[in-house]
């Protein structure tokens, strides 16, 4: 008799973990023209995403159900919440700071 399938992923897990993924690697982008500022954001970017990467793997690999599954997206997101995207200048701050108010309310949201 063979044992019955693990149950998978429900739905409500998978975007949870999608909305996971989409923070952990979403960063706002530096500004080019300080390159301890794009150091900087590289150097966090690349945690973020190898914290993405350990999640997902987790999950995938171990098949695991909407419980475990869970427990991985709480690891992450304690693994994002330890290395913020901040310290350095973005390049909507870098503009912001160069143009007239009118033209810096007019920036879009993507990379505040």
């Amino acid at each position: 008799m063979t044992a019955p399938a693990a149950p998978r992923l429900n739905a409500e897990t998978a975007v949870a973990a999608l909305r996971a993924v989409l923070e952990g690697i979403d960063i706002p982008p530096a500004t080019v023209t300080n390159p301890h500022d794009y150091r900087l954001y590289a150097e966090i970017l690349e945690s973020r995403c190898s914290s993405v990467v350990i999640a997902v793997d987790q999950i995938l690999r171990l098949e695991m159900d909407s419980r475990d599954a869970a427990q991985a997206l709480l690891w992450l997101r304690a693994a994002l919440a330890a290395n913020p995207a901040t310290g350095y200048q973005t390049r909507a701050e870098y503009l912001a700071a160069r143009l007239s108010p009118d033209l810096a309310n007019d920036l879009p949201e993507v990379g505040r």
